[in-house]
């Protein structure tokens, strides 16, 4: 295919990323992992899922295979990322149709046109267009969900230590402010489960202290089962650090692997990436998250003392839609990587 095909056959398809102001940060590739039935991986030393792959995947097996897909790989961890794929935890049910945007063909053609439809459907778009050149027999699927949601109050701002170091933050410092925060479930200062009012009504954010060693699906279960929510009383403390970021995951396990559905058995993963971006301060929090796979022929409760709920070691944050069953981000915020320090003058 010369340069018309994909660079090198399996790792040609290229895509820039954009970096805004205060979320530029260096983009980690890291090593996929599964945790039950939700692929995430690890970036900066923090636990990432979001659902865009999921779509990509099932685009490619349904509009161009046809069928579940099938990879040549004696590597059990492979076979578990391609089952959980082919059997997947987020679909377009669990996504508002303003939401999220799928594509798959083959050819340049179609980098073309998701790159126009994209912006057309999200003209606020921050993550890079699609920078490749494909060969005619080439395929590609591709992903795009992007939501925005606010408080219905906005916080106020204020800094916090994590885990040492002193970071930038919100808090609730009015009745108005913590009329925004439901609790959910109270143990103590360590293990709590709250809910962010929105002025979204389909949307929700939940933020979980606690439960470390939780699996994401676990996590997902534990806001599904709480009981009835409590209101924050004056005495409470809220604070949780401002979080921004720019991850990559490109699936290195899966690339270069062969296809053994019937009429693709001569075509491998060329490439398969997701870009996520994520921020969240004190007026709300937004999430842009694409995914894209390249196939390429192989020649080609009320306490009773104040409460406080603050978010100064490992936590959770999990973002759905209201009646949806899976959510579309989770992020188990390990260390302060994903946030802002605040400099010693300060």
């Amino acid at each position: 295919k010369g340069d018309n095909g994909m660079l090198n056959k399996y790792m040609g398809l290229i895509i820039s990323l954009f970096s805004l102001g205060a979320c530029a940060q260096v983009v980690h590739q890291q090593k996929f992992t599964i945790k039950g039935d939700y692929p995430s991986f690890t970036y900066q030393g923090n636990d990432i899922y979001a659902g865009a792959m999921n779509l990509a995947w099932t685009e490619l097996s349904q509009s161009i295979i046809k069928a579940p897909i099938h990879l040549d790989s004696a590597d059990s961890q492979v076979q578990r990322q391609v089952y959980n794929y082919n059997h997947p935890i987020f679909t377009v049910k669990d996504i508002q149709n303003d939401s999220y945007y799928v594509k798959s063909g083959r050819g340049q053609s179609i980098v073309d046109t998701i790159n126009q439809e994209v912006k057309a459907k999200f003209p606020h778009k921050k993550l890079a267009d699609l920078q490749l050149k494909l060969g005619k027999d080439d395929v590609l699927a591709y992903a795009y969900l992007a939501k925005a949601v606010q408080y219905q109050t906005p916080f106020a701002q204020t800094v916090m230590n994590f885990s040492g170091k002193k970071v930038k933050a919100m808090s609730a410092t009015t009745p108005a402010m913590r009329a925004n925060l439901a609790l959910l479930d109270y143990h103590d200062n360590n293990d709590f489960v709250l809910r962010l009012r929105l002025k979204e009504p389909t949307e929700e954010l939940y933020l979980i202290k606690g439960h470390d060693q939780a699996s994401i699906k676990e996590i997902v279960s534990l806001i599904k089962t709480h009981g009835q929510e409590a209101a924050l009383q004056n005495s409470d403390h809220f604070k949780v650090p401002f979080l921004s970021l720019l991850a990559k995951n490109t699936h290195p396990d899966l690339v270069g692997k062969r296809f053994l559905n019937q009429g693709f058995e001569n075509n491998v993963i060329g490439v398969m990436i997701e870009n996520i971006q994520f921020q969240m301060d004190e007026i709300g929090a937004s999430v842009e998250n694409d995914a894209v796979i390249g196939m390429v022929s192989m020649s080609a409760p009320s306490a009773q003392q104040p409460k406080d709920l603050i978010f100064d070691r490992p936590y959770w944050l999990v973002m759905k839609m209201k009646n949806a069953v899976t959510p579309y981000l989770v992020i188990h915020v390990r260390n302060s990587q994903l946030m802002k320090l605040v400099s010693t003058a300060q």
